[in-house]
């Protein structure tokens, strides 16, 4: 078994993977087979960051750091 990786912070991201077109973890461009990996949060002020993020299908099985 593979160990759980870490969700970056919502602040962390950039413009692609907080909107959910980039995987979060290798950045490649999603396309097909995208899995929901969790939630990225994170505060700017008042401002509430929080989003869901995606991992390709490699990533999404533990596959490239």
């Amino acid at each position: 078994m593979t160990a759980a990786r870490t969700i970056p912070a919502a602040e962390d991201l950039t413009y692609g993977q907080a909107k959910g077109w980039n995987c979060v973890w290798c950045g490649c461009r999603l396309d097909k087979g995208a899995v929901s990996v969790g939630w990225a949060c994170g505060r700017e002020g008042d401002l509430d960051l929080d989003c869901e993020v995606f991992a390709c299908p490699a990533c999404g099985k533990g596959g490239p750091s």
